[in-house]
């Protein structure tokens, strides 16, 4: 599990990884024929997590808040189902664990 607490020095939590990590500002401002592909949901300790398969980058990524390498944390699982169709217009499947 990823721990969503920030270092109070403002730097970014350790065990949040670059690389199979995605900021929500990315997805919402996509490359030019980027699409989302697919959206899972995970619930956690601290609330329900999304992770994103999108065309221009490989693997499953975990979606980070807009301006802090933290990941974006919903109390609930529509908060995350509305957010993912109304923000990111996705209109495709999502799978909830």
């Amino acid at each position: 599990m990823i721990d969503s607490r920030a270092p109070k020095s403002g730097k970014p939590a350790n065990d949040v990884d670059a690389e199979r990590s995605i900021r929500d500002r990315q997805l919402t401002t996509r490359p030019a024929g980027g699409v989302i592909e697919a959206v899972r949901l995970r619930l956690g300790q601290d609330g329900w997590r999304m992770f994103v398969r999108v065309s221009w980058r490989p693997g499953e990524l975990l979606v980070l808040q807009r301006s802090a390498p933290i990941p974006k944390v919903y109390k609930t699982a529509d908060n995350a189902i509305q957010h993912c169709r109304e923000r990111y217009e996705y209109a495709g499947a999502i799978v909830v664990d």
